[in-house]
């Protein structure tokens, strides 16, 4: 048995694995801890009772952060496919964090003290 095993440091995921928590990721668009607590739920229901592993939601970001670190190797101009795919989702989740609601600013906002602006930072308070 490999030394990493028998101390029990590292899970192992097999394609399918990794295939599937990018199928979870993509759909959920993970941002805070309580979606990727939902993959860790959908993700160990499908795999964890097979191998007796359970998978936490931290567990699922780490492998997730691990994917779409990796670069390609050197002197191979592919990018391997689920590296590429990791990077894609990726993008949709920064998109999505991107999104923003232009009529946010209302009445009761204004009212608040409050201005709206296009940018990144969406409320701010004004100086009174």
């Amino acid at each position: 048995m490999p030394k990493a095993a028998a101390q029990g440091r590292g899970k192992n995921y097999s394609a399918a694995n990794t295939q599937y928590l990018l199928d979870l990721i993509e759909e959920i668009e993970p941002i805070g801890a309580d979606e990727w607590t939902e993959i860790s739920l959908k993700y160990n229901a499908h795999f964890g009772g097979r191998s007796g592993k359970n998978w936490s939601g931290e567990d699922l970001k780490n492998k997730f952060k691990a994917l779409k670190a990796m670069r390609k190797p050197t002197g191979d101009p592919t990018c391997p496919p689920v590296v590429r795919r990791a990077k894609n989702v990726q993008r949709a989740i920064e998109a999505r964090m991107d999104v923003q609601d232009l009529d946010s600013c209302n009445e009761e906002e204004d009212n608040n003290n409050f201005a709206c602006y296009n940018d990144n930072v969406n409320r701010r308070p004004l100086a009174v």
